[in-house]
C-alpha cells in the first residue's frame, strides 16, 4: 500500500472525532463477548459475525458510531443475517476490542477493521455501512482498499464539514487541519 496524505479535511475530521471520544472510552463490558476476539498484532479486536457464510452476496460489515459497541447494530445486524452475511465490530479501545497503537487516526481505523475480517477469515466483496464517526472509517476503508468494496451506506454520517463536539465546544473539523501527513497505519500494539 502506498503512503498517501488524505484531504486536510478528512484528516482534522478523523483526528478530532477520535481525540474527542478518546476520553469517553468505557471499560469491557462484565460479560463475555457475543462475538470473537481477533489478534492483529498484539492487540484483539471484537468482531461478530452471523449469517451465511457461502454465497456471491458482498458480506455487510457495520461501523458503529462514536462511543458505540458492534451490539449497538442488533436491530439491523440480525434481520440481515437471514439472507446475508453480516459483521459488526468494537473499534479499538471500545465494547471488547482491546486499546490499539496511538496515534488513533481514520486510517488507522480501516486498517484495523480490514487486519480483523482478513485474519477472521470473511472474505471480500464488503458493503459497508457507518454511522456517524464510523462513516469516516468506511469512507477511509473504501479509499484504502478500493478493491474490497461493493459499495457503502452512510447513516447519519459525521464529516469534515460538519460540527462535532469537542472539549465543551462545536468545532468545524476542518478548520483545524494542520497540514501534515497522516501517519501511516501500525500493525501491532505500541
Amino acid at each position: 500500500m502506498r503512503n498517501r496524505i488524505l484531504p486536510k479535511g478528512i484528516v482534522a475530521a478523523g483526528m478530532l472525532a477520535l481525540a474527542a471520544t478518546a476520553s469517553a472510552q468505557a471499560a469491557q463490558p462484565a460479560v463475555p463477548a457475543p462475538g470473537r476476539l481477533i489478534d492483529i498484532g498484539g492487540y484483539r479486536v471484537h468482531l461478530w459475525c452471523m449469517g451465511p457464510t457461502s454465497g456471491s452476496k458482498p458480506t455487510v460489515v457495520l461501523a458503529a458510531g462514536g462511543g458505540d459497541f458492534a451490539t449497538d447494530w442488533t436491530r439491523v445486524q440480525r434481520p440481515l443475517s437471514d439472507s446475508v452475511r453480516v459483521c459488526s465490530y468494537d473499534r479499538a479501545g471500545y465494547g471488547w476490542s482491546d486499546p490499539g497503537p496511538y496515534p488513533r487516526t481514520i486510517r488507522q481505523e480501516a486498517f484495523e477493521l480490514r487486519a480483523a475480517l482478513q485474519r477472521a477469515g470473511e472474505r471480500p466483496p464488503y458493503l459497508l455501512a457507518g454511522h456517524s464517526i464510523g462513516a469516516l472509517v468506511v469512507r477511509a476503508f473504501a479509499d484504502a482498499y478500493r478493491p474490497d468494496v461493493d459499495g457503502m451506506v452512510l447513516a447519519g454520517p459525521a464529516n469534515e464539514n460538519g460540527k462535532l463536539g469537542y472539549r465543551g465546544q462545536f468545532v468545524i473539523p476542518r478548520t483545524l487541519a494542520s497540514a501534515r501527513p497522516v501517519p501511516a497505519p501500525r500493525a501491532g500494539a505500541s
